[in-house]
């Protein structure tokens, strides 16, 4: 499962500034580029049509298994989803989650992990285009970010 190859990225911010709005984005430019989903626990659909959700999958990406938590604003979320995976038997390259600024979130990832590359997502947009242009330009520095 998880190994001392496994990299972790989280995406960091208040609530309700689109966090899940990023990694919905993400997942659907990776399945778009041929993702397929080994797993989906809540059973989620995650396509194409602008429905944001929150959901966590793992899907396997360009020769990679990747585990996609997009719902991180409180720990039992976070164990919940996480409980999902346990026992998997594959290796999992890249865990990418989500996290509230401060508190519980961001104190489980570090109780759970090392080394783990917290990206910032904090602005506070005030019309839907608004908040639309900033989700897809963190969307692209994230993807920078995690080099996949």
């Amino acid at each position: 499962m998880v190994n001392e190859k496994t990299k972790f990225y989280v995406l960091k911010g208040a609530g309700n500034r689109g966090k899940s709005t990023v990694l919905f984005y993400l997942t659907n430019e990776f399945i778009a580029d041929g993702a397929y989903i080994l797993e989906n626990p809540y059973n989620q659909t995650v396509s194409s049509n602008n429905q944001i959700c929150d959901y966590c999958l793992l899907i396997q990406y360009k020769n990679k298994n990747i585990i996609i938590m997009s719902k991180g604003d409180d720990e039992n979320e976070l164990n919940k989803q996480w409980g999902n995976f346990k026992g998997i038997d594959r290796n999992i390259d890249i865990i990418i989650g989500a996290s509230r600024t401060r508190g519980q979130t961001v104190d489980w990832w570090k109780k759970n992990f090392k080394e783990i590359e917290f990206f910032d997502n904090g602005e506070y947009m005030k019309t839907p285009m608004e908040q639309q242009q900033y989700s897809m330009s963190q969307l692209q520095k994230f993807k920078q970010k995690i080099q996949i």
